[in-house]
């Protein structure tokens, strides 16, 4: 019981660090592939606080900083996810939408 409160307690003091994303991902034929990621980075990457896209090579992924712009976690693969699931990871992670209506409920394949 007691292991379990101070794990807690641990992910959310490890959850107040996070102030920034970055997203890295290459800009070419790896991105083209994969429809999903490249609608959420298109369409709502620029709609969030403290979320920056970079290209650089490589899969698709995602990892969050603390105020002084280290790494908190590991980078996360966002490869296979839709754009909706990026939002919720974002959003749990406790960084906030700054888009000017509430988040589109859709996932890609409904379109």
């Amino acid at each position: 019981m007691k292991a379990g409160l101070i794990a807690f307690m641990l992910l959310i003091s490890f959850a107040s660090e996070i102030h920034f994303a970055e997203v890295r991902s290459c800009s070419g034929w790896k991105l083209n592939r994969l429809p999903k990621v490249k609608e959420w980075i298109n369409l709502y990457s620029e709609k969030y606080e403290g979320v920056e896209v970079k290209f650089k090579g490589g899969d698709p992924r995602i990892i969050f900083l603390n105020e002084n712009k280290e790494p908190v976690t590991h980078e996360i693969n966002i490869s296979d996810m839709d754009a909706y699931q990026i939002h919720s990871l974002i959003i749990e992670k406790g960084l906030k939408w700054k888009g000017e209506v509430e988040f589109p409920v859709y996932k890609t394949e409904d379109l």
